[in-house]
Formats: C-alpha cells, structure tokens, sequence
C-alpha cells in the first residue's frame, strides 16, 4: 500500500483510523458532513431558482418591448389607440406615453 512507502500518508493513516475509531468524534463528522452537505444543497437550489427568475423577468421585460415597438409602429400608421391596444394589451394610457 502507498502508505506504507510514505511515512507521511502512514501518519495519516494511523490517525485517521484513530479518528475513525471513536464513535463520537466518527459520529460528530458525519453530521458536520451532512449538515454541510444539506448547506451547498440548499444553496444550489436557491441559485437555481434566483436564475430561473432572472430569466423570467427577461422574458417578461422582452415581451413587454416588443409591444411597445410594435404598438409605436401601428401608431405611426395611423390605426387608432382603442384598436392598437386591443392588438398589443397594452392599456390607452401606455399606448398614449409613446
């Protein structure tokens, strides 16, 4: 075995066995291992859901420029606010600042 070659990974070994030996120091380890484990979880999930968000927000600010382009355009061509907000969604008020 390689810690047998190397007196370093032999020390190594002998007090992880050590570590490993005692119930409470083995059981104290695990849980710090789990709740760290439960931590980087919980903030993966979080991350996934701040970009899932983000992305939403993107989309909704998109959509919404594009209908004030699109509701400018019917404008300069004359067609009538009651009908260009009836075609974009846009309100009267919204149609009438652009």
């Amino acid at each position: 075995m390689l810690s047998q070659t190397n007196t370093t990974l032999e020390k190594a070994n002998e007090q992880m066995q050590e570590f490993y030996s005692v119930n409470e120091q083995r059981a104290l380890y695990i849980a710090a291992r789990e709740a760290e484990s439960d931590r980087v979880s919980q903030l993966s999930a979080s991350r996934r859901q701040g970009i899932q968000q983000g992305i939403q927000q993107g989309l909704s600010q998109g959509q919404y420029e594009a209908k004030c382009q699109t509701a400018k355009i019917l404008k300069q061509m004359a067609m009538s606010i009651p009908q260009i907000a009836q075609a974009t969604g846009l309100s009267i008020e919204e149609i009438e600042r652009l």
